[in-house]
């Protein structure tokens, strides 16, 4: 009764190191995608939105890009270490030390501190991207606003005059009564 419980358990024990792998591998990917795109999409906001126009909290998108950026290198030194830490721990099995040391040693407890550093820069530099782009794009919207008053306005002053109407007169054609509803601004 006894061996069918530690294999049951060996085999438990060898689906988490499996699905441990798994994780690894998907935190890195998914990391490197997100810190990367979301450089890559402040670069083209900067580029195709804001433009030659004036920006806003210009120091939210420096602290975005110095924090993706060092968080893209500790990604980097990570892979290097986890790499060390997988060969320091099978050095550890061939040496029978796996079972009283941390395995991968001093390299995993680094690689630790290191993906957690670079969950915390990214968290960062995703919320300084995104307050940056809120207040360039609500200065954007209210520029726009301003923009198409502007526009109108221009228009109206470039518009051809219109002829000068007296009370009881038509306007190109029309009854006394319809010239009183049309009113004519002068330019």
């Amino acid at each position: 009764m006894e061996s069918a419980d530690i294999t049951d358990h060996s085999e438990y024990k060898s689906w988490l190191r499996e699905t441990e792998q798994k994780l690894s591998e998907h935190f890195d990917k998914t990391m490197l995608m997100i810190t990367g795109g979301a450089l890559a999409l402040s670069i083209t906001f900067v580029k195709d939105i804001i433009g030659s126009g004036k920006m806003l909290s210009g120091w939210l998108l420096v602290t975005s890009w110095a924090t993706l950026t060092i968080c893209l290198i500790i990604i980097l030194w990570s892979f290097h270490l986890g790499l060390k830490a997988y060969r320091e721990a099978q050095n550890q099995v061939d040496s029978g030390t796996i079972e009283d040391e941390t395995p991968g040693g001093l390299f995993s407890k680094i690689l630790n501190v290191l993906n957690t550093l670079s969950i915390c820069l990214l968290s960062l530099g995703l919320i300084s991207l995104f307050t940056f782009s809120y207040i360039n794009l609500s200065k954007e919207s209210t520029n726009g606003t301003a923009t198409n008053k502007t526009t109108a306005t221009t228009n109206k002053t470039n518009a051809s005059p219109a002829p000068n109407t007296k009370q009881g007169s038509s306007v190109k054609g029309l009854p006394s009564a319809a010239a009183e509803t049309i009113k004519v601004e002068k330019p």
